[in-house]
């Protein structure tokens, strides 16, 4: 995590019915896009990081517990 912003209240978007619509609702991470966002780390800090590749990925999964295709279909 590099940057945070202020908490937001969803209930902007209840007039879109965000909640119960099947349509993507991609409004709200736009508006998450648009908002303010507070550096956590200075230039030089960001500057050391690592991104992080589909072994470390993978790595940091380990033991996660995961949904099976099966069991997701049961509670359709």
């Amino acid at each position: 995590m590099r940057t945070f912003s202020r908490p937001v209240n969803l209930r902007r978007f209840d007039h879109l019915q965000w909640m119960t619509t099947e349509k993507p609702i991609w409004f709200i991470v736009n508006y998450l896009f648009e908002i303010h966002h507070y550096k956590l780390l200075l230039p030089g800090m960001a500057k050391r990081l690592h991104r992080v590749d589909e072994r470390l990925f993978r790595a940091e999964c380990v033991g996660r517990v995961q949904k099976s295709a099966k069991r997701e279909r049961s509670y359709a």
